[in-house]
């Protein structure tokens, strides 16, 4: 009776715990929750049922298998190598540490075409936590492949916690408790490290959300700053139009009078004027020398020295937005650091080399 209890109980955390890799191989499962979790019940029971009425290692392990292949497929989007593979790297951790326990407690037969007795109460309920520590490790690894900061405390408590939850059971089995009494304990340790991971999830997923709020608030301050950079330029445009218009009506006038020289004098006049004055090489990218252009201007007024060494192409593969954004405030940032220096000055290069497109 009471290796029974415990054998369901351990049963019940290992499909819990399948459940956690399967989410972290596939995430969501594209059947919806509700399925997903009749899924691993039906999983647990015929599993439950395999070991009960047959026991013989190799032929409940291929049946393991084929159903978490099954519900791969059935269940999350993958491709059928990716459900292959999630699957055999699954039910080969989780036969490792079945394995490593058996070894630990005595077990040596190893024969997986004979039906086995095992009466180990204590390796009954270790099994569950060490298979719930590989089951951590692999999802640590797994969030770190996809760039997600895992916090330090959070790999110490993956290590400490279910080592910890060993040591107590092994010391519950020592005492010979009443056997409800090491159930109920049992029980409490199991809840214990689910609870536990699972508000560290919760505050390691507050984290990434308050993270991404952060970037988009961010974002927003640069779509601004671009925004009413655009406006700046638009309007300067105008009014360079506007200037243009009436300098070529008067340079029409003064040729359709005759007066040459005033007419080359007017010229020169216009190219040492501001409508042609630049700070630095043009290049033929537009973006970039719009962009120079304003900010030069600002840097001007805020009596901040320039200079600029910009070599780049008329075409680069990079987007206009984005090219905007990071210059704009890279501008911004040196010039709001002047402001606080008495040597005012900004040095700005911007080359394309090895189809890579470097600012400094």
């Amino acid at each position: 009776m009471l290796f029974a209890t415990f054998y369901i109980i351990a049963n019940i955390f290992q499909s819990y715990e399948l459940w956690l890799l399967y989410r972290c191989f596939f995430g969501k499962s594209k059947r919806g929750a509700g399925i997903e979790f009749l899924a691993f019940v039906l999983f647990f029971a015929i599993t439950m049922l395999l070991n009960v009425f047959i026991d013989i290692p190799i032929l409940t392990g291929l049946s393991s298998y084929v159903m978490l292949v099954l519900i791969a497929f059935l269940g999350y989007e993958s491709g059928w190598k990716q459900g292959l593979l999630y699957s055999v790297f699954a039910f080969v951790s989780m036969t490792l540490a079945e394995c490593i326990v058996g070894l630990a407690t005595g077990f040596l037969d190893l024969n997986v075409f004979q039906s086995r007795e095992y009466y180990n109460v204590w390796g009954m309920v270790a099994l569950p936590v060490v298979q719930y520590l590989v089951v951590l490790m692999i999802r640590n690894f797994r969030n770190l492949q996809k760039g997600r900061e895992i916090p330090i405390l959070y790999w110490a408590v993956t290590i400490v916690l279910p080592v910890f939850s060993l040591y107590l059971d092994l010391m519950i089995c020592q005492q010979n408790f009443y056997w409800l009494n090491m159930l109920g304990c049992t029980v409490i340790l199991f809840v214990m490290n689910v609870l536990v991971f699972y508000l560290c999830d919760v505050q390691i997923e507050n984290m990434r959300v308050r993270f991404e709020k952060e970037k988009l608030e961010q974002l927003n301050v640069y779509q601004n700053r671009q925004l009413k950079l655009m406006h700046q330029m638009d309007e300067e445009l105008r009014i360079q139009r506007h200037d243009f218009q009436k300098h070529i009506s008067m340079l029409a006038f003064m040729n359709s009078q005759g007066e040459k020289e005033k007419l080359t004098a007017y010229l020169n006049e216009m190219q040492e004027g501001e409508l042609f004055q630049t700070k630095f090489e043009r290049t033929d990218n537009f973006v970039i020398d719009s962009i120079l252009s304003y900010k030069l201007q600002e840097a001007d007024r805020l009596g901040i020295e320039t200079k600029m060494d910009v070599k780049v192409p008329k075409d680069l593969n990079v987007s206009a937005y984005v090219l905007t954004g990071i210059l704009t405030n890279l501008l911004d940032n040196a010039m709001e650091a002047c402001e606080k220096v008495q040597d005012k000055k900004i040095k700005i290069t911007i080359k394309y080399a090895k189809k890579m497109l470097i600012i400094r």
